[in-house]
């Protein structure tokens, strides 16, 4: 671009006028004193960060700190091996002397000692007693007071205390004819034709709450519900000779000609007892709660009452079969040689099973609440709880025959060869029933709330639940 030749000329002249004012640069003079500090500036904004420089040497450890906690504790480790035994330490001191032990087994027996020099003859003594024997009741004409008589039948001892009376004083034990397995099962601890007129009365005491019992040959074997155990009593004596803890609340009980067996009521068991020295030789499961029990030659039966059925038990090898429905609550059971026959409370019936299938075969309706039962030889007998009576049933016809009233609360119910014996729990004594007629006999009175009854050959044995005592009754008069 031109520029214009009057700008040029305008240019010259200012610099020209500027020349003398401006002047040349003089020399430099002294530097002046540093004036004062003014005042600090506004800090600028920080500068971004540099790059980390390399990493210095490490620095000496400090003084070790304080210990922290304690920390949880660990779990156990695994049991080292273990080390070898160290030497054996030096004896201690000798320690005190302990108590006497018991006294060791006798030693055999010394020589017999020399005879001593004879003694002197003492006075006179009074006459003794003259002892007589002979089968049967001794006759009131036979000896005189204070003579004793052996019924060689029966072991039974009497005194004569009158002019013709004989009364009763011990048992002796006698051997006892051999019975067989089928008399066993059917309870003929009797012999054909046999039977006594029992009225006397003695008590023994057993465990707590009696219910059951039976007859070996030899003992009475009581069980004791509330107790837990069975009581085995001396028929002879009275005395009860060994206490066995069996299952919980045992109830029935039986006999199967070498064993005893137990029915267990909570327990819901069965016990099988070796009578020679009280061992339990088996337990067997019945979860349906077993109440009473039976032997019918072969196989042991609880009735289960809770379960409305049977079960039975191979008396040889323990095999439990069933259950086998019946009616409702059966209670008391018993063998009549082919057929079980079963009493059932609640439904009032009795039932009568084939003893080889435990199938029903018949239903008898009887009156309600049937209790107990036993086989006579031909009749079926039935005990009525609520009504104070007793039913006889033809086995072979199954047709109720007649209803004897009794007294209130009969329960347990046996037969001794000539009488039905029965219990009556709610007033305390035992009916003596004459099959032949079928009439109450005699009435006698026990201890408190008689339930379970048998019969040993002899005596008459009654349960008396609610004081805690059994009752034999035998026979005690002779005129």
């Amino acid at each position: 671009m031109r520029i214009p030749s009057k700008a040029i000329i305008l240019l010259t002249v200012v610099v020209l006028m500027l020349v003398p004012v401006i002047g040349c640069t003089g020399a430099t003079g002294i530097q002046g004193t540093i004036g004062p500090r003014g005042e600090k500036g506004p800090q600028g904004l920080q500068g971004i960060q540099g790059e980390q420089g390399p990493e210095g040497p490490q620095g000496s450890a400090g003084p070790q700190g304080e210990q922290g906690l304690v920390g949880l504790q660990g779990s156990q480790g695994i049991d080292g091996e273990q080390g070898v035994a160290g030497p054996q330490g030096e004896q201690g001191p000798e320690g005190i002397q302990g108590i006497q032990g018991e006294q060791g087994p006798e030693g055999p027996e010394g020589d017999q000692g020399r005879t001593g020099p004879q003694g002197e003859q003492g006075i006179t003594g009074i006459d003794g007693a003259t002892w007589h024997n002979g089968t049967g009741s001794p006759a009131g004409s036979l000896g005189v007071t204070d003579d004793f008589y052996l019924d060689n039948d029966n072991g039974w001892v009497y005194k004569k205390t009158g002019a013709s009376t004989w009364e009763y004083q011990v048992t002796l034990a006698i051997d006892k004819p051999l019975h067989s397995a089928e008399q066993i099962a059917l309870l003929q601890w009797y012999e054909e034709g046999g039977g006594r007129d029992y009225v006397s009365i003695y008590t023994y005491a057993v465990g707590t709450n009696p219910r059951g019992i039976c007859f070996d040959g030899t003992y009475i074997w009581v069980t004791n519900y509330i107790a837990n155990t069975v009581s085995k009593i001396n028929a002879d004596t009275g005395t009860v000779d060994d206490t066995i803890t069996v299952g919980n609340n045992p109830r029935g009980i039986c006999f199967d000609g070498t064993y005893i067996w137990t029915a267990n009521d909570t327990g819901r068991s069965v016990s099988k007892i070796d009578p020679s020295d009280g061992t339990i030789i088996a337990t067997y499961g019945i979860v349906e709660r077993p109440r009473e029990i039976c032997f019918d030659g072969t196989y042991i039966w609880t009735t289960n009452y809770f379960d409305n059925s049977v079960s039975k038990i191979d008396a040889s090898t323990g095999t439990v079969t069933g259950p086998y429905a019946v009616g409702d609550g059966p209670r008391e059971i018993c063998f009549d040689g082919t057929y079980i026959w079963v009493a059932n409370g609640t439904s009032g019936t009795v039932e009568k099973i084939d003893a080889s299938n435990g199938t029903v075969v018949g239903t008898i309706p009887v009156t309600s609440g049937p209790s107990g039962i036993c086989f006579d030889g031909t009749y079926v007998w039935v005990s009525h709880t609520a009504f104070g009576t007793v039913s006889k049933i033809d086995a072979s016809t199954e047709a109720v025959v007649n209803t004897i009233t009794v007294a209130s609360g009969p329960t347990g119910i046996c037969f001794d060869g000539t009488y039905i014996w029965v219990a009556n729990t709610y007033n305390d004594t035992v009916s003596k029933i004459d099959t032949s007629t079928d009439t109450v006999t005699d009435l006698i009175t026990v201890g408190v709330d008689p339930s379970a009854i048998c019969f040993d050959g002899t005596n008459i044995w009654v349960t008396n639940r609610d004081d805690d005592t059994v009752s034999r009754i035998i026979d005690r008069i002779i005129d």
